[in-house]
């Protein structure tokens, strides 16, 4: 009866002691594979970062400059307005305030510039706002200087060139008495705009105006970046 109750009691116990081992074993979260310590590789370790490493090797650096925009701003699948629409407003608030312009007068179209410490950085979207006032000034009758033509077409087996951004290159009887031009800010919606008309002897600012292009309109023009 005693080697009876003693046995049993022996079993009870083994099974209990399995049981709790059982439960405080460490369990791995799901998707992660544990290896004991004796079975640690890291060179083959150091593969797998590799590879993780190699799915991202189409970012640009983590030094360069780089804006996208949030995930809760607009961005339509499809819109009929493009960049010249917006130029096209704010060529009319300018041309609401300057009363002196009219066909006679020489008016220059620079590339807009991004509003930082230098002034002398422009981009994709500066120099297309800039075409697109060529064309706007035109409509109100303006008359507008292409101070980028060299003084003879340039004839080459690749094509026929007048234009030029070398300043011993351009033409240099350009007569200017007004210059149409202006700061971008950027921010994660889109692109702050400010145009202005300036005099080109007393540097006066004859007609001021401001636009906002929004980040949908700008992606069209540029490739999305994260800033870093």
């Amino acid at each position: 009866m005693k080697t009876g109750i003693l046995a049993s009691a022996l079993f009870f116990l083994g099974g209990c002691t399995t049981h709790w081992t059982t439960l405080t074993e460490p369990v791995a979260p799901v998707g992660v594979m544990t290896t004991a310590t004796e079975d640690f590789d890291p060179a083959q370790m150091a593969g797998k970062q590799t590879v993780i490493e190699n799915e991202y090797t189409d970012l640009p650096p983590p030094s360069t400059p780089m804006l996208l925009a949030p995930k809760n701003s607009y961005n339509p699948h499809y819109s009929h307005k493009k960049l010249h629409d917006y130029a096209e407003q704010i060529a009319m608030n300018l041309m609401s305030k300057a009363k002196m312009l009219n066909i006679e007068t020489k008016l220059a179209v620079a590339s807009f510039v991004n509003l930082d410490s230098s002034l002398r950085t422009s981009s994709v979207l500066g120099n297309q706002l800039a075409e697109s006032f060529i064309n706007e000034m035109q409509a109100y009758g303006v008359s507008v200087v292409d101070f980028k033509l060299m003084p003879q077409v340039v004839v080459t087996e690749s094509g026929d060139f007048v234009f030029t951004r070398s300043a011993m290159e351009m033409m240099t009887n350009s007569q200017m008495d007004y210059v149409l031009t202006g700061t971008l800010q950027q921010n994660e919606k889109g692109v702050l705009v400010n145009a202005r008309i300036v005099n080109f002897d007393s540097q006066v600012v004859v007609s001021s105006a401001t636009g906002f292009i929004p980040h949908f309109i700008v992606s069209t023009l540029t490739p999305e970046y994260l800033l870093l």
